[in-house]
């Protein structure tokens, strides 16, 4: 995957690179973006006349993620034009650029040609734009520096095991679910396009018959609203109280335990709620424990309430109608499907209304109970200190992400949960955080 830079010998005006690329920042079968580097022009600035001059070398300066930027110089000069020695130069980077200790800032001594040349400087694992920024007494300069953009937003489809990337989602976002990322400043990405923004949270993402996701967020006024792929509209639940956390689809509990779906109050002071799952006749299930401690699944058709009375009362509510005891025991509604479990992943419902329902088994067997057949599918290849995300999706301790007994990538710094599409297919969206060898 590296390529090794070219690095000139010639004179004190040219930058050269180093390569440096981790083994750890690969991630199988993905695509990879190198956008073009937008022309810029490193700006020398002076305080007041006679305060003399300061400026970079170079006009602008280039690198690649996880090289090493060499040879950068800056030049200052007094009042009079001539090179001013012996004089401290402090440049300071940022946006992840870093010099070869770790620090950001440098401060060097012009030679007798009134240059300053500075340590090596690292190029950031995710690439991306920033700018180096010198000071001189008074006088200051800049000069901008880039590397290509390294894509860390992926969608991985079940069935074949397609990818999409995602330029667009920024380095340090969060995989919700289906095709939807959260970034740190509260963009809610659908794939490449910005759907709201100022976010505070956001659920996963269901899709209906019709292959229409929808998604529900808490908008930055702290509104519950949801986001319908097909109209490309924001609908909102004015009912639901301000603080309330997105489960998916149009479900939201609000603080005190009240559970919603729009803006119906469909039970009272829950204990947890899980996850909704959509069936392919556009009915969405959302899986609770009552105030009263009885396992329950609220269908939207009807609005009826069905009670799983063997579930234990202290269990939690993952999603469908599953549930797991304090003693890791897994339940699909009265039915025993695991004992013990040590995890277990958000349920999903396929085409023909059969769910599937991933967990980490006693033994720390990575495995999946289909609801149809009544029998689980064991992948052995998942270490077993793995998490169930969900549907076949396993996620390490130290960021490998496992789809069945495949692993699909390292670095992972979050995987969303799997939706259900038309077809009785999934998608599976993850984040990695690339690092560099140094």
């Amino acid at each position: 995957m590296n390529e090794s830079p070219s690095e000139s010998t010639s004179d004190d005006t040219q930058a050269t690179t180093k390569a440096g690329l981790s083994r750890r920042v690969v991630v199988q079968g993905a695509a990879w973006s190198i956008p073009v580097i937008a022309a810029a022009v490193a700006t020398p600035l002076a305080a007041a006349s006679g305060d003399g001059a300061l400026s970079f070398t170079l006009p602008a300066y280039a690198g690649t993620a996880c090289t090493e930027i060499t040879n950068v110089q800056a030049t200052l000069t007094n009042s009079s034009g001539a090179p001013d020695a012996g004089k401290p130069v402090t440049v300071t980077l940022s946006d992840g650029y870093t010099f070869a200790d770790g620090s950001t800032t440098y401060t060097g001594t012009t030679d007798a040609s009134g240059k300053v040349t500075l340590p090596a400087v690292r190029v950031p694992a995710t690439g991306g734009a920033a700018s180096f920024v010198a000071a001189a007494g008074a006088v200051n300069a800049s000069a901008p520096v880039s590397a290509p953009k390294v894509t860390v937003a992926f969608r991985r489809q079940l069935s074949n095991g397609a990818l999409l990337s995602f330029a667009a989602v920024p380095p340090g976002s969060t995989a919700i679910g289906d095709s939807a990322f959260l970034a740190p400043n509260g963009d809610l990405f659908f794939g490449n396009t910005v759907v709201a923004t100022g976010v505070s949270a956001a659920g996963a993402p269901v899709r209906f018959a019709s292959n229409t996701a929808v998604m529900p967020f808490i908008s930055s006024t702290g509104v519950a609203s949801r986001w319908v792929q097909s109209t490309q509209q924001i609908q909102t639940f004015p009912n639901v109280p301000l603080g309330s956390t997105p489960l998916g689809d149009s479900s939201f509990r609000a603080p005190n335990g009240d559970l919603y779906f729009g803006n119906t109050l469909i039970a009272t002071e829950t204990l947890s709620a899980g996850v909704p799952v959509r069936r392919s006749d556009d009915v969405s299930y959302t899986s609770f424990i009552s105030s009263t401690g009885v396992a329950s699944r609220y269908r939207s058709s009807d609005g009826q309430i069905e009670s799983f009375t063997s579930v234990p009362a202290d269990s939690v509510a993952i999603g469908d109608a599953t549930f797991r005891a304090p003693n890791g025991d897994l339940w699909f509604g009265n039915t025993l499907v695991a004992a013990g479990t040590i995890s277990a992943g958000v349920p999903i419902r396929f085409d023909s209304n059969v769910s599937a329902s991933s967990f980490i088994s006693s033994a720390g067997v990575a495995s999946r109970w289909n609801s149809q057949t009544g029998q689980t599918q064991t992948f052995p290849n998942v270490p077993a200190d793995a998490v169930a995300i969900g549907d076949a999706a396993f996620l390490t301790p130290d960021g490998d992400y496992w789809m069945g007994n495949t692993r699909v990538a390292v670095n992972v710094s979050s995987l969303g949960i799997p939706s259900r599409t038309a077809g009785d297919d999934a998608f599976t969206p993850y984040v990695v955080a690339p690092t560099c060898t140094w």
